[in-house]
């Protein structure tokens, strides 16, 4: 496997997880899956920014800005939903 697949398969790997994030309510059960998928999404795009994706270089840096963003798109979206979650749990527990 070439450092090029290896990315690719991250990249995947990450949106799918994603999308099951923002499916499921698996997180609000385990939180250490939340952060986790906030740490890749932070670690990924600030690594498509700051570096490039291995096997997209010089021709590709336009891939690598949208890859880059996409995954800090991911990251403030889900901090957005973390934010709606916590609010309507603690309007739960004023209301009991």
């Amino acid at each position: 496997m070439t450092p090029t697949d290896l990315s690719i398969f991250a990249m995947v790997a990450l949106i799918a997880i994603n999308q099951f994030l923002i499916r499921s309510k698996v997180w609000h059960k385990y939180m250490w899956v939340f952060w986790m998928t906030q740490l890749l999404n932070s670690s990924l795009g600030s690594y498509a920014l700051l570096f490039g994706l291995p096997g997209l270089e010089n021709q590709l840096d336009v891939i690598n800005w949208l890859i880059g963003l996409l995954f800090l798109y991911h990251l403030s979206r889900n901090h957005l939903r973390l934010q709606r979650y916590l609010r309507e749990k603690k309007i739960e527990e004023r209301d009991k």
